[in-house]
């Protein structure tokens, strides 16, 4: 993920609906940019995809395929590609009614669809419990949801889109592009306590993704904005 940058360059940003945002944060972006030499110890899982779904990490919550494992090119290196019946499950589980965490990923629409990209899952009861992101059929949206939902409009295919949801305290605010979409006070909403998968979810077969992920992170705390932006602006490259 790494990009060179001009200050012309960094002035100003779209964000996935388009609004520019203030010049002045993005100099303080820059101002605190140097990549880190330590490990973040709160990485749960780091799914690079580059080849195989292991996790980069030392917790091993490694993911298996259902299905043909297929890479491609990705956001950075190689990415998992989906089309029909693939996913991957990882032995991973973010905290469920509490605590904090945070997951990102790049994310490469092929067909817009209705089908999952990535979370935890269940379909109990009139409301399921769900943590994902989610691709529409209608027009160019993404969807990020837990208690309440968040769509992204505009999203092309064929383009990698970086992607992220965190949740501090009883705050659960998504990201698109590095940019902030919106927010919720989810008054503690519980996640399932069923493992992540990627690229699709054995509870709903018939939604499996049409799509090339790359570089899923989970944390177990919740990174601040300016965190996710400098993921998304590849300014973190050992950000792991």
């Amino acid at each position: 993920m790494k990009r060179l940058f001009s200050i012309a360059a960094a002035v100003t940003m779209l964000a996935c609906s388009g609004v520019a945002q203030d010049a002045a944060s993005w100099f303080g972006v820059l101002a605190a940019s140097a990549t880190p030499t330590t490990v973040d110890t709160n990485l749960l899982a780091w799914y690079k995809l580059d080849g195989d779904a292991l996790d980069a990490t030392t917790n091993n919550y490694d993911g298996s395929w259902t299905g043909t494992p297929v890479y491609t090119t990705g956001h950075d290196g190689q990415g998992a590609m989906f089309s029909v019946a693939e996913r991957i499950d990882t032995t991973a589980k973010i905290p469920a009614s509490s605590g904090d965490f945070t997951v990102s990923a790049w994310v490469n629409i092929l067909a817009h669809t209705n089908s999952y990209l990535a979370g935890q899952f269940n379909n109990i009861g009139s409301n399921p419990g769900r943590f994902l992101f989610y691709n529409l059929a209608e027009g160019e949206t993404l969807r990020i949801q837990f208690s309440t939902k968040r769509d992204v409009t505009g999203v092309s295919t064929n383009v990698f889109t970086h992607l992220a949801f965190t949740r501090i305290s009883n705050v659960c605010t998504a990201y698109c592009d590095g940019a902030r979409i919106g927010e919720t006070f989810n008054n503690g909403a519980a996640l399932v306590d069923v493992p992540f998968q990627i690229g699709g979810t054995e509870t709903f077969a018939n939604r499996n993704s049409r799509s090339i992920i790359d570089d899923v992170r989970i944390y177990k705390r919740g990174l601040s904005s300016n965190d996710v932006n400098r993921i998304y602006q590849g300014l973190l490259p050992n950000h792991d």
